[in-house]
């Protein structure tokens, strides 16, 4: 296996166990955590279950939970919402095949964004293992109430060979700025949303008698304004390459209700059913936070069975100056 190959098999098996660990404790309603290993030389011997990712367009891209029967019968009850301990049978396949189905969600939807581009990967659980030539990494998994179980994870050549591709082709088509350039782009990018300071209108001049205006300038009726109006925001100039560059970078907005400060024995007694008091009053304004800056503040909303934010405010470019609280 070629060095440039195995760096991506280790990227994704890491990635891996990040993305499906909040999976596993959702779907068995309990504490759950995985830890992958170093790389292992040569190819393991193969186990009795084996719970397959592979990627809907190529049947040999995959990657692979080698399980032995005690660890997929303690996967499989718990998604029954059994205690675990029931030993392995036929009822036990279908139930790992829809934990399995979770989990490809899961790597799909971190795939698709990590590539930009849609990659499904489909769930199915069988015997056997990837090829030889895979890449063998040693997982712990850790199910609160179990003693700790070993697994093994395997990632085809095939899949590996699918994301060098994928590199590549981000690689050739991106222009990305360095990333100096790009905080700076970003920065500038938000300025531009910032609301323009609107200027104090000038007085209009006095009207002679008569309703002649005086020399300085002709008279204005009373009901004409000056200045944009509230909320405008500066236009954009979509044409400007430093802006260009960044149009089509995703970053993450997070919407933030609330903070407060918990000491670790509060933390620690957290349960079902705690409330934790924030430092914002019910009916405050929300803030939208970009790049650990708050742009702007709106009300909560509900869209369809979505909750959603509707700006209410943009803050000014003094006010983002100041890291979200």
């Amino acid at each position: 296996m070629s060095t440039e190959l195995a760096s991506f098999a280790d990227d994704l098996a890491a990635v891996f166990c990040t993305v499906v660990r909040q999976t596993l404790r959702t779907a068995l309603g309990r504490g759950c955590n995985l830890q992958v290993g170093e790389r292992l030389p040569g190819s393991p011997a193969a186990t009795p279950i084996s719970l397959r990712f592979t990627l809907a367009d190529h049947a040999a891209a995959e990657v692979a939970m080698l399980l032995d029967l005690e660890t997929a019968a303690i996967l499989a009850d718990l998604m029954m919402m059994g205690d675990g301990t029931a030993p392995w049978s036929d009822e036990h396949q279908d139930a790992l095949q829809e934990l399995g189905n979770q989990m490809a969600g899961a790597i799909s939807t971190n795939q698709t964004e990590r590539w930009g581009q849609r990659l499904t990967f489909k769930a199915s659980v069988e015997e056997g293992a990837p090829g030889a030539d895979a890449a063998f990494y040693p997982i712990e998994i850790d199910i609160q109430g179990f003693p700790l179980r070993s697994s093994l994870l395997a990632v085809a050549k095939p899949l590996q060979e699918k994301l060098a591709d994928l590199d590549d082709a981000k690689s050739s088509q991106s222009d990305f700025p360095k990333q100096d350039d790009f905080t700076e782009g970003l920065s500038d990018l938000l300025d531009q949303l910032a609301p323009t300071p609107r200027k104090a209108p000038e007085p209009a001049p006095l009207p002679q008698a008569g309703g002649q205006p005086t020399a300085q300038g002709a008279s204005r009726p009373a009901s004409s304004t000056i200045g944009a109006p509230a909320g405008a925001t500066a236009w954009i100039d979509s044409n400007d390459p430093s802006v260009q560059r960044l149009l089509d970078v995703p970053i993450d907005v997070t919407i933030e209700l609330g903070q407060t400060e918990l000491s670790i024995r509060r933390i620690l007694e957290i349960g079902p059913g705690s409330i934790i008091e924030l430092d914002r009053m019910a009916g405050e304004p929300v803030d939208l936070v970009v790049n650990d800056k708050v742009i702007a503040q709106g009300e909560v909303v509900v869209i369809e069975e979505n909750f959603g934010i509707r700006i209410t405010h943009l803050v000014t470019p003094e006010e983002r100056a100041r890291p979200a609280r």
